[in-house]
């Protein structure tokens, strides 16, 4: 159970063909959440999209980062833009345990780094009542927004270790 959303948590349920550390399952899982947490976000507010989620560089499996991106097709308002633009960042927040509280998010998301440089530009001047509004969001969405991440983490996977 997540202490923050009060809702069951389906933990990194991929990696099907390989030891999950081979192709840095929570590197590669946390960058699908907050991807879709975006894509759940913008959907609530009548848009669409898609994510994209790939490997950056070359390197040694274990150490291998990821990038994602999650790409708008439609028109949203300043406010409903904070809202899409937090709601990655407050995901991963949530599924690592931090509690739900506006004020702490608040917080912690206007933290040098802690959202980046694109979801930052996109959330300038975002209040409480935009963190509020994204917490009830991503509450809403949270099952899907799961589901989504471990769908598309383990597609990735698979695909890694079929190139093996």
């Amino acid at each position: 159970m997540n202490r923050a959303t009060h809702m069951p948590v389906q933990r990194i349920a991929y990696a099907r063909s390989e030891p999950s550390s081979a192709v840095n399952a929570r590197a590669l899982y946390t960058t699908c959440l907050h991807e879709f947490a975006h894509l759940a976000a913008a959907r609530s507010f009548g848009a669409c999209g898609f994510v994209a989620v790939q490997r950056l560089g070359i390197s040694y499996p274990e150490d291998t980062k990821w990038q994602g991106r999650f790409q708008l097709f439609g028109a949203l308002d300043d406010d409903a833009w904070r809202v899409v633009a937090l709601a990655g960042t407050l995901a991963e927040r949530l599924f690592d345990g931090h509690p739900a509280n506006a004020s702490q998010l608040e917080e912690a998301l206007r933290r040098p780094g802690a959202l980046s440089y694109c979801d930052a530009a996109l959330a300038r001047g975002f209040d409480r009542g935009d963190v509020h509004a994204c917490i009830a969001v991503v509450n809403d969405a949270w099952a899907a927004i799961i589901d989504d991440a471990n769908e598309r983490a383990a597609e990735i996977s698979d695909r890694l270790a079929s190139m093996r």
